[in-house]
């Protein structure tokens, strides 16, 4: 489970601690971390159950050893954040979020296609961050603003991973990293400040995007977090998961013989991009299952997990308040249960109608009331991207079909530069 013929997960991080738990033939695995009790969820069920379960409160690694909030707003925070934001997530507004990806893919194709290698990750990325900073804030990200943001990527990827499982982890180093995430937030908060003075000497007012949040800090809405926040939260979300989803698509497709010549004459035979109105208007379903496929081979945020406020059951055991489960949609996307030879990247499984059932095997944006808020968005916009990066450039890889080594921390991610040649049509 923790390699395919593209990639490997790197040793000693979690994945492969869970991947030895999980031999076991228990539908909840007992262990401790951190002084928590802690029960692995292996039963398909008991994750769809506990994900569902409003005794279950979302809860994050980090957050139980440094603290919380250190990158996102936790517990009642994070509900009430869910709350303020949906109005500027709904499917009618997907084709505005779509507009801006095209106007951030567009604005980049030039740093993109330079003569020498170029690192596919980094720039995938900031096309993403710029998608939500125009739909947000007006403006693109320059390049000061995405510098301090590569090290927020940077940290949570890397220095937060570390803290997966920190049983000898130092004190001072506990504090060195508090520091770190600290330091990471005000620059998240710096970035939102340059963009909103910059969307304020051009239109005179704040946009829609930070009215609305400011508007459910002042009426109350938000109790447990601000405005600031919360904005905060959906910046970092913004680049980091999505331009980790669009990166292994691209990989991935570049690797599967014809494909990316697929998803060009897809791309060249769909409607004229004027104004998509949502996923389902872009009429590019190969490049759509493939992002939906790379979702399940490669879910960014590949296990979650959730800790009980009060006594609750779960796979008919008792659980008691204080109680941490953890799900590992990592495994259960890879398993034989729910897919033909799981370790192959093969979008064609979503061609079908059937694999858009929500199952254990299909959670990479999660389901009830936990479900991704951006799912429309960050679908829509991957999509059309990968759709119009076969369109727009000839893609290849300077290390080809080498083995791409991935670490497991907050998030699954690249451990490592991703170069390649691009070369415009």
């Amino acid at each position: 489970m923790l390699s395919t013929t593209h990639s490997t997960i790197a040793p000693g991080g979690p994945a492969e601690l869970f991947a030895s738990l999980w031999r076991s033939d228990e539908l909840l695995i007992p262990w401790s971390w951190a002084g928590k009790n802690v029960f692995l969820i292996r039963d398909p069920e008991a994750t769809l159950e506990a994900i569902r379960n409003p005794a279950l409160e979302r809860t994050w690694q980090a957050e139980i050893i440094i603290g919380p909030g250190v990158l996102a707003s936790p517990g009642a925070a994070w509900k009430e954040g869910r709350g303020a934001a949906k109005a500027l997530f709904t499917d009618e507004l997907v084709g505005e979020f779509c507009d801006s990806a095209l106007h951030s893919l567009e604005a980049r194709s030039g740093a993109l296609a330079s003569d020498a290698p170029t690192e596919l990750f980094e720039h995938l990325s900031r096309i993403a961050l710029g998608a939500f900073t125009r739909y947000a804030f007006g403006s693109l990200p320059n390049d000061a603003e995405w510098r301090g943001l590569r090290e927020v990527q940077r940290v949570a990827i890397h220095d937060l991973g570390k803290l997966s499982f920190p049983r000898g982890t130092q004190a001072s180093e506990l504090l060195r990293l508090q520091r770190s995430c600290k330091g990471c937030a005000a620059q998240a908060d710096r970035v939102i400040e340059s963009l909103l003075e910059r969307c304020l000497q051009t239109q005179g007012t704040p946009p829609d995007f930070v009215r609305h949040l400011r508007g459910a800090e002042e009426s109350g809405a938000l109790t447990n977090s601000t405005a600031a926040s919360q904005m905060r939260n959906l910046l970092i979300a913004s680049f980091l998961t999505t331009g980790i989803l669009l990166t292994n698509a691209v990989r991935e497709a570049l690797l599967l013989e014809g494909f990316w010549e697929s998803l060009r004459d897809e791309a060249e035979g769909a409607s004229p991009l004027d104004s998509p109105r949502s996923a389902e208007d872009l009429k590019r379903p190969l490049a759509a299952a493939a992002i939906d496929e790379s979702a399940r081979l490669y879910p960014p945020v590949w296990l979650v997990g959730r800790e009980a406020h009060q006594d609750t059951e779960l796979a008919g055991s008792p659980l008691l308040a204080g109680t941490i489960v953890q799900a590992v949609m990592l495994f259960h996307h890879r398993d034989k249960e729910f897919w033909e030879d799981p370790l192959r990247w093969n979008p064609d499984r979503y061609l079908s109608e059937n694999e858009h059932t929500i199952s254990a095997g299909n959670l990479a944006f999660l389901t009830g009331r936990h479900i991704c808020l951006g799912k429309s968005f960050a679908r829509a916009e991957a999509t059309l991207l990968l759709s119009e990066l076969a369109r727009r450039f000839t893609i290849r890889l300077v290390d080809g079909a080498t083995p791409l080594q991935y670490i497991d921390g907050l998030v699954l991610a690249p451990n490592e530069p991703i170069m390649a040649h691009v070369v415009p049509r």
